[in-house]
């Protein structure tokens, strides 16, 4: 085995030392890299970086240059306290919804309720089934009987919204 040349000697080791005050540099929130909120939606699938927080109403830079339509689906991030608030108020329509279909076959006669039932089960749509609740709550109404509390912490006014939230049909 052939010996490679004499060892190099080691270069000696000194403590690190401080400067006395620190240096005049960005504080930790300017130093931190600002990200998007929110990417749009060709962004997201081609993976790319996206400013659309910054441009507000006109497309991200990535969109601009390519000539893509820039949108900004706020319904798909549901790590934001908007979708928090949307899930809040379609869970108090729901809740209303059937309180109010409760409310309808308590105070029913049987006529109503069979129609009623008749209604939901030909495929009927949300505001179609509402419109036969309301109808047999009004032909048959309860001055002596309170509703339960549930309907009425449906809303503030003790009814259900007036618009279903986005997805019914």
């Amino acid at each position: 085995m052939a010996q490679q040349g004499p060892p190099r000697p080691l270069r000696p080791i000194v403590p690190r030392s401080f400067p006395d005050s620190p240096a005049p540099g960005p504080s930790s929130e300017e130093g931190k890299i600002k990200r998007a909120s929110m990417a749009c939606t060709e962004c997201k699938r081609r993976r790319t970086k996206c400013n659309a927080a910054d441009t507000a109403g006109s497309a991200c830079s990535e969109c601009a240059l390519h000539g893509r339509e820039c949108i900004v689906d706020e319904f798909a991030d549901k790590r934001r306290k908007i979708a928090a608030k949307r899930t809040e108020e379609t869970l108090k329509y729901y809740r209303g919804f059937v309180d109010e279909l409760l409310e309808a076959i308590r105070t029913g006669d049987s006529a109503s309720i069979e129609m009623m039932v008749d209604v939901i089960r030909s495929g009927a749509s949300h505001k179609e089934i509402h419109s036969v609740i309301t109808r047999i709550l009004n032909q048959n109404p309860t001055d002596d009987k309170k509703p339960a509390d549930a309907v009425n912490n449906a809303r503030t006014d003790g009814k259900m919204p007036d618009m279903p939230p986005d997805g019914w049909p």
